[in-house]
């Protein structure tokens, strides 16, 4: 009766809630590896990502060309599964690729 249903439905809950905490795991796994597989002219860039440097000025510093700054920014987004500039430092930040401050 009312408990077999109770019990049903609990165990549903908690089939449901491992799924997640699974899903939320895969999606950090895959975000490591991602991260893992960043170039070292990424790199470059990313370690002047933190700083409130146009990308002029950043480009300057690596003697390459605003343009080239900006595409391996992009590329660096699309690495860490981002879409800002903010959202790539504090992924880098959590995946240990650049020091916490």
């Amino acid at each position: 009766g009312q408990a077999a249903a109770d019990a049903v439905a609990e165990d549903i809950a908690t089939a449901e809630a491992a799924d997640e905490v699974a899903a939320e795991a895969t999606s950090q796994a895959g975000a490591r590896v991602r991260a893992a597989s960043i170039t070292m002219a990424e790199a470059q860039v990313l370690r002047y990502l933190p700083a409130p440097l146009p990308f002029s000025v950043i480009a300057g510093k690596l003697g390459i060309s605003r343009s080239a700054a900006k595409e391996r920014a992009a590329r660096l987004y699309a690495r860490l599964g981002v879409h800002s500039r903010d959202e790539a430092v504090s992924q880098a930040r959590s995946l240990g690729l650049i020091r916490a401050r």
